[in-house]
């Protein structure tokens, strides 16, 4: 697997297998279906693809932009599991490397993904106002690391 930049034939492959539930957690999260989102937003957030090596195929999109971290997954990552968490659990410590914490909330009835970031390491922090996510943050170098 590999990190490429995003590109309107990532993205249409991307559409073309997101997981339903990913996409459910995007319309409750921002109100409105991704599809309709701009693709602006996107960019803004420092998105990035998840590709296979072999076939180009698109895992993930995600980024991380100002600690927030995300990711939306294709169907592929159910179909690849070992390779794709091997890869996002290596991605994720080199991120790490960098900065004090990242964080966001999950959609709590996206299982896999709740699962996914319990196994990464996440620290679940609480249920935000509308009941519907669970805030997470994922804890990376400290300040005394650096001496």
């Amino acid at each position: 697997m590999t990190i490429k930049i995003l590109t309107i034939g990532y993205l249409m492959d991307f559409m073309a297998h997101i997981r339903p539930e990913d996409l459910e957690e995007v319309e409750v999260g921002e109100g409105k279906p991704f599809k309709d989102l701009p693709i602006s937003s996107l960019l803004k957030s420092g998105c990035l693809c998840l590709v296979a090596n072999e076939t180009n195929e698109v895992y993930a999109l995600g980024g991380c932009e100002d600690n927030i971290v995300w990711m939306l997954c294709t169907t592929r990552v159910e179909k690849n599991k070992i390779k794709f968490l091997r890869y996002t659990k290596a991605l994720l410590k080199e991120v790490l490397k960098g900065v004090p914490y990242l964080y966001n909330a999950v959609y709590k009835k996206n299982k896999l993904h709740v699962k996914w970031l319990e196994w990464m390491g996440a620290k679940f922090i609480k249920e935000t106002e509308t009941e519907t996510h669970i805030a997470f943050m994922f804890e990376g170098r400290k300040e005394s690391d650096n001496v």
